[in-house]
């Protein structure tokens, strides 16, 4: 009897610590938003260390983005953004992503032209889609997180783009993207 209350209060005392941990990471983005992020942050780790990038990837020193629709906005807006910047890059990195839903599936489309600012010629351009499984599973977290979060209203929204990425969007622009566009001007 003993050890099944030990094992039941240590099991309560991790899952506290976790959760108590891993709060701010959980709560401030959706759960398709973290889920796209670790998908795509993966795979440009795999792409840099397979060598599949030009060289002249290392010296981007903006990117613009383009969201092609509301569903894509959010995940950027809500998503770090895996391509670092080099302030004495000379190229400019455009980036349009979109979705694609299925019913069992969610997939990430994703288009890449790096341009030289100089000449503004596309140099080189490639696309990639990241097929998410078993949607059904995400709007299970996604319900569970809201009522979650509902207990935790201090949690904010969470945002990572880039200062010098801009965001088009015709609907649901994050205020703070538009502020720093604006104060980049």
């Amino acid at each position: 009897m003993r050890s099944i209350l030990a094992i039941l209060l240590l099991s309560i005392g991790t899952f506290s610590a976790s959760f108590l941990l891993l709060k701010n990471d959980l709560f401030d983005k959706d759960i398709e938003s973290l889920v796209v992020e670790k998908v795509w942050q993966k795979d440009m780790d795999l792409l840099i260390e397979k060598k599949q990038l030009p060289a002249s990837w290392k010296m981007i020193r903006e990117i613009r983005v383009t969201a092609l629709s509301p569903k894509a906005a959010r995940w950027l807006r809500n998503s770090k953004i895996p391509v670092h910047l080099n302030p004495k890059g000379i190229y400019q990195l455009e980036l349009t992503v979109d979705h694609n839903e299925e019913p069992d599936s969610i997939a990430v489309i994703t288009s890449y032209n790096l341009i030289d600012l100089k000449s503004k010629n596309t140099l080189w351009e490639f696309g990639r889609t990241y097929n998410i499984p078993n949607k059904k599973w995400l709007n299970r977290a996604e319900k569970w997180l809201a009522v979650a979060r509902s207990f935790f209203p201090e949690s904010r929204e969470y945002s990572s783009v880039a200062p010098d990425a801009k965001i088009e969007d015709t609907e649901n622009i994050n205020p703070e993207v538009v502020d720093a566009e604006k104060k980049a001007d």
